[in-house]
């Protein structure tokens, strides 16, 4: 019996650990005045960014993430800058937000001079 129970509880952690939601956000759109991209993490080797939403006047985390790069580019944003309570996020689409920390602006006008293409935005 105990070793039914333990299965069972295995199973319901594996479940709840593969059910993290990643967001493609391509169904949502949002005109930012910037594009952005986010960069790599110095402390881990995750592919994900954390959303937050506004709740109540107050940032909140979901159950949301953004990937960084798909497997053979990285992932572009339309965003606009803003600030919450005296710190910056940056807003991708309706009430969905990234913390400022890891996020980069990315100079498409410079890319236009290279000769470069532009990026395919994920909102």
């Amino acid at each position: 019996m105990k070793k039914v129970l333990a299965l069972l509880f295995m199973s319901l952690m594996l479940v709840s650990v593969t059910n993290v939601e990643t967001v493609n956000a391509s169904s949502k759109t949002y005109e930012g005045e910037q594009t952005i991209c986010i960069s790599a993490s110095s402390k881990s080797d995750s592919n994900k960014y954390r959303v937050y939403k506004l709740k109540k006047k107050k940032m909140s985390k979901t159950s949301e993430f953004v990937k960084l790069h798909n497997e053979s580019e990285i992932n572009f944003w339309k965003a606009s800058q803003v600030t919450i309570k005296g710190q910056q996020w940056w807003k991708i689409g309706k009430n969905r937000y990234l913390k400022d920390t890891r996020v980069e602006v990315v100079n498409t006008d410079r890319m236009k001079e290279l000769g470069q293409e532009l990026p395919t935005y994920q909102n």
